[in-house]
């Protein structure tokens, strides 16, 4: 055995060091995967699943199975690596494996035109904070030719996603309240997986602190800490159990979480354009290089000098032109919002926090952990819009495992 010292590819997944941690991306593999599929003559998407797109299972003749299936192959492996944003695509188009039409190629373009243009996507995990936790979701019966509900789960250490899931029920739901129990099932049967995971390694804080799981379905939350049953209920009864058992034995905490802030969102259905951008910065996927003409550095000085100096108009241009830009970090690893609130720039602050693009700025922590309500709390500034965001329970940890209040 030979010491090749720092690894860099592993399984065709290249490494990243950058200051705030590390970034494991695949750019190198899909383009090679964009490149020997060429012929099929996709468009570039910047969604990988039309939201009102139906597929249907194929009656006729297949079209082309066995090359459906090795383009799947690709796209699944890109999948379970490293992008859980096309994890529901891909879920959806495997299930007409074996008898694919136009339609389902048309979906498949679909995804590879979506990897052409995220191609250059990785998933970032910060230093801090270390605490694991998860999201749990349900799409109840999304069209009229389906019977049973999608479930998806994701889980983050470190602002980034080391577990994802996008799978169809097993059973027929019977209600939306079922579909998110059947969920949070099976987001706790890998809690218990991944705690067990974190107690074999020598350096993990022992004892494993309970696993927070967000759930955007407050009928679920409540009927959670119910020990009641009727006749309307009875049928949750097992998966109940459950999930009052992995509570009660302190392996899970249950938490709300507003749908568009809920990461596992797009692993249950299609989203808008702006709905993948955000959900896909909160799983950690943000691009390790600029697509601009100009270089990234000089994007990252305007953005943020005009959050210094209150230049509002300057940063809708910049949003307007340069729809990437906003989330850019300067060499703090500090975005828009940190600069605004080191500047007390009211008005920028408030600015930011009304643009939903801008909405998971707020726990992005920098080079020494602080998010913006670190640096806020800190900086003797009255914004109520940022001290009472929605957000504001993710960001209880810096570098020093300080609360900002």
């Amino acid at each position: 055995m030979k010491d090749h010292g720092v690894a860099d590819v592993i399984l065709g997944i290249r490494i990243h060091r950058t200051p705030q941690g590390l970034a494991l991306s695949q750019s190198h593999y899909i383009e090679k995967v964009l490149d020997k599929f060429k012929y099929m003559e996709f468009d570039i998407a910047k969604t990988p699943l039309d939201a009102n797109f139906a597929l249907r299972k194929n009656e006729g003749e297949s079209d082309s199975q066995l090359e459906y299936a090795r383009v799947l192959g690709c796209l699944m492996y890109i999948m379970n690596c490293t992008r859980p944003d096309i994890a529901c695509t891909i879920s959806k188009l495997s299930r007409y494996t074996s008898n694919p039409n136009k339609t389902h190629w048309m979906a498949m373009k679909r995804v590879l035109g979506y990897l052409k243009y995220t191609q250059d996507y990785a998933l970032h995990y910060n230093k801090y904070p270390t605490v694991l936790e998860g999201y749990s979701d349900a799409n109840w019966i999304t069209g009229s030719n389906e019977v049973k509900s999608t479930s998806g789960y994701a889980f983050t250490i470190g602002g980034g996603e080391v577990s994802w899931k996008s799978s169809k029920q097993t059973c027929i739901a019977h209600s939306t309240i079922e579909s998110e129990f059947i969920a949070l099932d099976k987001a706790g049967e890998e809690v218990e997986w991944l705690r067990n995971f974190l107690e074999d390694i020598p350096y993990w804080p022992k004892p494993v602190a309970p696993v927070c799981i967000h759930c955007d379905s407050q009928a679920a939350i409540g009927r959670v800490g119910s020990m009641m049953y009727n006749g309307k209920s009875r049928y949750i009864r097992r998966r109940h159990n459950t999930v009052r058992e992995l509570l009660s034995s302190g392996i899970i905490t249950i938490d709300y979480v507003n749908s568009k802030d809920n990461v596992s969102d797009p692993l249950t259905k299609g989203l808008s354009r702006e709905g993948v951008e955000r959900t896909s910065k909160g799983m950690g996927l943000r691009r390790m290089t600029s697509r601009h003409g100009g270089s990234e550095n000089d994007l990252t000085t305007i953005i943020h000098i005009a959050a210094s100096e209150g230049d509002i108009n300057m940063i809708k241009n910049l949003l307007n032109h340069y729809l990437d830009c906003w989330d850019t970090l300067n060499s703090n690893n500090q975005n828009a919002l940190h600069v605004a609130v080191l500047n007390n720039q009211d008005k920028v602050v408030r600015f930011l926090l009304d643009s939903d693009k801008c909405d998971s700025l707020v726990d992005e922590p920098d080079s020494y952990g602080n998010t913006p309500l670190h640096l806020f709390a800190t900086s003797g500034n009255h914004v109520p819009e940022l001290i009472n965001h929605p957000r504001e329970k993710k960001m209880s940890f810096n570098k020093e495992n300080q609360n900002p209040t």
